[in-house]
């Protein structure tokens, strides 16, 4: 119970701290915080993205995507895929963590994933 308590107080004391006295981003709608998100890395040129390959459910894979250094993404599942299950090597994985930079890149948030992108990476059939 206390590492539970320990970071919440940590949070709450920082965010009342703040100058700027911005909601929690727990508060925030998904899609808002995709907003804000694209709109940080649009101010940030110079943004770098970096991903590593992670072990996932049942002996498959994820990817974690990072933007200077900080963690934007963990994908434990194939996205676009139903269910839980994660990649079957560490190359499907690689593959679809630079097709999400790629497309944050792009500008596109959230980095959507669909069937032909697994489709056109060879993941899927």
């Amino acid at each position: 119970m206390i590492k539970y308590l320990i970071p919440s107080i940590i949070f709450q004391l920082s965010f009342t701290a703040s100058a700027q006295q911005k909601p929690p981003m727990a508060k925030i709608s998904k899609a808002e915080q995709a907003k804000i998100r694209a709109a940080n890395i649009k101010k940030s040129a110079k943004t770098t993205f970096g991903y590593f390959v992670i072990s996932a459910y049942s002996s498959t894979y994820g990817y974690s995507i990072y933007a200077d250094g900080n963690l934007y993404i963990q994908q434990n599942t194939i996205p676009a895929m139903p269910g839980n299950k994660g990649f079957a090597d560490t190359t499907a994985a690689a593959k679809t963590a630079r097709l999400v930079i790629k497309k944050i890149k792009q500008g596109e948030m959230p980095p959507t994933i669909s069937i032909d992108d697994l489709k056109k990476l060879n993941i899927i059939k």
